[in-house]
């Protein structure tokens, strides 16, 4: 499978994993319109983490696609979800950590997602803001 998708701390913050065999063009929507589900079936507010640390960015081509991808309305359906807090990310690539960063224009509707290294760090923030928007921690 090229990514997972679950649920944490009572089904507030959506984890979605992206594997090695994950393919911008055949997988984004699909795992968009799941994580959208999610936010449309629940009745809280949620936060969305993309464990992008084993994703290959192949080539310049696979961060155009990411990037136009970003500006599709499937995308405009999750990032703009009434239901969805933040959208954040975990990478080790500096190449994805600029190509997300890059994001935040208006070219690409100014899409502010954190950037963060390690799981315990995007929980962490993930965390805070529940506890910030909904008052709840886990």
């Amino acid at each position: 499978m090229p990514y997972t998708i679950e649920t944490l701390d009572e089904g507030r913050i959506i984890l979605q994993t992206f594997s090695k065999d994950f393919d911008m063009a055949t997988d984004m929507a699909r795992s968009w319109q799941e994580c959208v589900a999610l936010l449309d079936q629940s009745d809280h507010k949620m936060v969305l983490i993309s464990d992008s640390r084993s994703l290959k960015l192949r080539n310049i081509e696979d961060i155009i696609q990411a990037a136009n991808m970003a500006r599709s309305s499937e995308s405009k359906k999750l990032t703009q979800h009434p239901n969805l807090i933040k959208s954040v990310t975990i990478t080790s690539s500096k190449v994805g950590h600029m190509a997300i960063k890059g994001l935040n224009s208006a070219a690409f509707g100014n899409l502010d997602i954190p950037v963060f290294q390690t799981m315990a760090a995007a929980l962490d923030y993930a965390r805070a803001l529940l506890i910030y928007y909904n008052g709840v921690s886990s």
